[in-house]
């Protein structure tokens, strides 16, 4: 009897053992396996959501438990795009990302680079919308001045720019013609550019009408006809 007795306590207890080692291999697996479940990304408008997510490597929803904060940050801030990458993962797998990235001033016509408010030149397959086109040369002096003044325009107002035409004067070495998505047209002086800020509070003034603003030398606007 004792036998028996102490065979059953035996069994009992590798039955014991092996249902805890069940029930940490099933957790161990749910803890690899369970996937990223919600992504929400904020504050880009460079890239789109999917081209976020392609490049922090999490487009196909991998482990939640095996994809760092640490990870996610790293690989969106090797885009010479992005400023700086906040993560923060919420329960139940849900993963916030807040993207601060570099604004676009413009792109060069002559070697398709973009240029962006740090002054870094950049070639990139990935298609800007929106970005004003520099469709000539500027002498080395104006061209650093206009970078730094294209860097006090408001985003909303370089995105209503189609593009910028170096074009002096005999009066004017630093005079520039923006041409504007709404078919306006804006002469401007280095001197005082960032009177471009302004834009979007005349133009209920012009009632529909189309022409050119004369901001480099005056503030008068000339009707197209």
């Amino acid at each position: 009897m004792e036998k028996a007795k102490k065979k059953k306590i035996i069994i009992n207890r590798l039955i014991f053992i092996l249902l805890v080692l069940y029930l940490l291999i099933s957790l161990l697996s749910a803890f690899f396996t369970t996937r990223i479940r919600n992504i929400y990304i904020f504050g880009n408008k460079l890239y789109n959501d999917q081209k976020i997510m392609e490049l922090a490597s999490i487009d196909n929803y991998p482990s939640c438990f095996l994809t760092t904060n640490n990870s996610i940050k790293r690989r969106l801030l090797k885009s010479p795009y992005i400023k700086n990458v906040v993560v923060d993962k919420k329960w139940f797998c849900k993963i916030e990302i807040k993207v601060e990235e570099y604004s676009i001033l413009f792109q060069k016509r002559s070697d398709e680079k973009i240029v962006l408010e740090n002054g870094k030149e950049l070639l990139s397959d990935y298609k800007f919308n929106s970005i004003p086109i520099l469709i000539n040369y500027v002498p080395n002096e104006e061209y650093i001045e206009f970078i730094n003044k294209m860097k006090l325009i408001d985003q909303a107002i370089i995105r209503r720019i189609s593009e910028i035409e170096y074009d002096p004067n005999e009066v004017d070495r630093k005079r520039f013609l923006l041409s504007m998505n709404d078919g306006n047209y804006v002469y401007l002086t280095l001197n005082e550019y960032e009177k471009i800020n302004y834009y979007l509070k005349v133009l209920p003034s012009l009632e529909g009408k189309k022409g050119i603003f004369y901001w480099d030398s005056g503030n008068f606007f000339d009707i197209i006809e």
